[in-house]
Protein backbone atom coordinates (compact mmCIF):
# COMPACT_ATOMS: atom_id res chain seq x y z
CA UNK A 1 0.00 0.00 0.00
CA UNK A 2 1.22 3.50 -0.58
CA UNK A 3 0.25 6.58 0.63
CA UNK A 4 -2.73 8.30 -0.96
CA UNK A 5 -4.18 11.86 -0.44
CA UNK A 6 -7.58 10.69 0.04
CA UNK A 7 -6.40 9.18 3.32
CA UNK A 8 -4.79 12.21 4.09
CA UNK A 9 -8.04 14.16 3.97
CA UNK A 10 -10.12 11.94 5.63
CA UNK A 11 -7.27 11.82 8.70
CA UNK A 12 -7.28 15.76 8.54
CA UNK A 13 -11.67 16.09 8.43
CA UNK A 14 -11.86 13.51 11.43
CA UNK A 15 -9.32 15.49 12.98
CA UNK A 16 -10.75 18.57 12.78
CA UNK A 17 -14.22 17.67 12.67
CA UNK A 18 -13.34 15.66 16.29
CA UNK A 19 -15.14 12.72 15.16
CA UNK A 20 -15.47 9.62 13.17
CA UNK A 21 -19.33 10.16 12.22
CA UNK A 22 -18.88 13.99 11.83
CA UNK A 23 -16.34 13.54 9.39
CA UNK A 24 -17.90 10.88 7.81
CA UNK A 25 -20.75 13.47 7.04
CA UNK A 26 -18.65 15.88 6.16
CA UNK A 27 -17.48 13.70 3.54
CA UNK A 28 -20.22 11.82 2.57
CA UNK A 29 -19.14 8.66 3.28
CA UNK A 30 -19.87 6.15 6.07
CA UNK A 31 -18.39 6.24 9.21
CA UNK A 32 -17.14 2.41 8.54
CA UNK A 33 -15.66 3.37 5.43
CA UNK A 34 -13.70 6.78 7.14
CA UNK A 35 -12.74 4.35 10.04
CA UNK A 36 -11.36 2.10 7.32
CA UNK A 37 -9.46 4.74 5.90
CA UNK A 38 -7.79 5.75 8.65
CA UNK A 39 -6.90 2.28 10.56
CA UNK A 40 -4.99 1.57 6.68
CA UNK A 41 -2.91 5.08 7.33
CA UNK A 42 -2.32 3.99 10.90
CA UNK A 43 -0.94 0.34 9.26
CA UNK A 44 0.84 2.47 6.77
CA UNK A 45 2.89 4.30 9.26
CA UNK A 46 2.83 1.73 11.99
CA UNK A 47 1.32 3.72 14.59
CA UNK A 48 -2.06 5.12 15.79
CA UNK A 49 -2.95 8.81 15.00
CA UNK A 50 -5.93 8.95 16.98
CA UNK A 51 -6.27 8.24 20.64
CA UNK A 52 -10.24 6.50 21.12
CA UNK A 53 -12.19 6.22 23.66
CA UNK A 54 -16.58 5.78 23.65
CA UNK A 55 -16.77 9.51 24.14
CA UNK A 56 -14.16 10.98 22.29
CA UNK A 57 -10.90 11.23 20.18
CA UNK A 58 -7.71 13.09 20.61
CA UNK A 59 -4.82 12.98 18.45
CA UNK A 60 -1.97 10.81 19.43
CA UNK A 61 1.90 12.25 19.08
CA UNK A 62 2.12 10.94 15.66
CA UNK A 63 -1.35 12.39 14.71
CA UNK A 64 -0.15 16.11 15.90
CA UNK A 65 3.15 15.56 13.85
CA UNK A 66 1.03 14.23 10.70
CA UNK A 67 -1.40 17.58 10.92
CA UNK A 68 0.63 20.09 9.03
CA UNK A 69 1.59 17.43 6.05
CA UNK A 70 -1.73 16.60 6.06
CA UNK A 71 -3.18 20.28 6.22
CA UNK A 72 0.03 21.39 3.61
CA UNK A 73 -1.02 18.91 1.29
CA UNK A 74 -4.82 19.72 1.36
CA UNK A 75 -3.66 23.64 0.56
CA UNK A 76 -1.79 22.02 -2.33
CA UNK A 77 -3.60 20.62 -3.90
CA UNK A 78 -7.05 23.23 -3.73
CA UNK A 79 -3.50 25.84 -5.26
CA UNK A 80 -3.48 23.39 -8.17
CA UNK A 81 -7.24 22.70 -8.72
CA UNK A 82 -6.84 26.81 -9.15
CA UNK A 83 -4.15 27.35 -11.29
CA UNK A 84 -5.15 24.70 -13.29
CA UNK A 85 -8.87 26.29 -13.65
CA UNK A 86 -6.98 28.95 -15.63
CA UNK A 87 -6.62 26.84 -18.58
CA UNK A 88 -10.35 25.16 -18.69
CA UNK A 89 -13.69 27.14 -20.50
Amino acid sequence: MALNFHQLHIFYTVAEKGSFSHAAGALHMTQPAVTMQVQSLEDYFGVKLFHRSTKKIELSEAGRALMPFAKNSIELIRETDVAMSKFTK
